[in-house]
């Protein structure tokens, strides 16, 4: 069974009703995580970064830097700081000894432990009065917003979004 398009007017209302709603409840999320940051060790980007190491395993600088979507020398400060805290540790490729791999530690890991069950224990809390069924399509609808949104991300250059200056 095919669906149709939505109405321009039906999805402007959507557009509205989700303008109004989405800053809500990011905001009310961002709450729990901010709790857990204040009580914890990490900064939000400094998170992300144990998130990356987390999802994909040891990686290089270059690619750190690239997923998280900063320079080289802010990823290098950022990285620095997480292994002052003993959260990633360095360790030269075997093999290449010029290549430096980033991995998360055993402490990183607990840390990213107490996170996840932080979250999870929130979303069991925001979905508790909502069924499985408008849950799974909530999930559905959101793995697939966030794939089309990757997938347009990898598509379009690096910068393109920046404005050329004319020589």
């Amino acid at each position: 069974m095919k669906t149709r398009a939505p109405s321009r007017h039906s999805l402007d209302r959507f557009a509205d009703r989700l303008a109004d709603a989405m800053p809500r409840f990011t905001q009310i999320v961002l709450r729990e995580e901010r709790n857990f940051l204040a009580a914890g060790l990490v900064t939000v980007p400094q998170l992300w970064a144990l998130l990356h190491l987390d999802a994909g395993g040891a990686c290089t600088m270059t690619s750190m830097a690239r997923a998280l979507r900063l320079t080289p020398p802010t990823a290098t400060s950022l990285v620095d700081r997480l292994v002052a805290l003993r959260l990633v540790q360095r360790r030269p490729l075997p093999g290449d000894r010029r290549v430096i791999r980033l991995e998360m530690t055993p402490r990183g890991r607990r840390l990213l432990s107490e996170f996840h069950a932080d979250r999870r224990k929130s979303a069991r809390r925001y979905f508790a009065a909502v069924s499985e069924r408008e849950r799974n399509t909530f999930l559905a609808v959101l793995e697939k917003l966030v794939n089309e949104a990757t997938s347009a991300e990898s598509v379009r250059p690096r910068g393109a979004e920046k404005t050329r200056r004319s020589s």
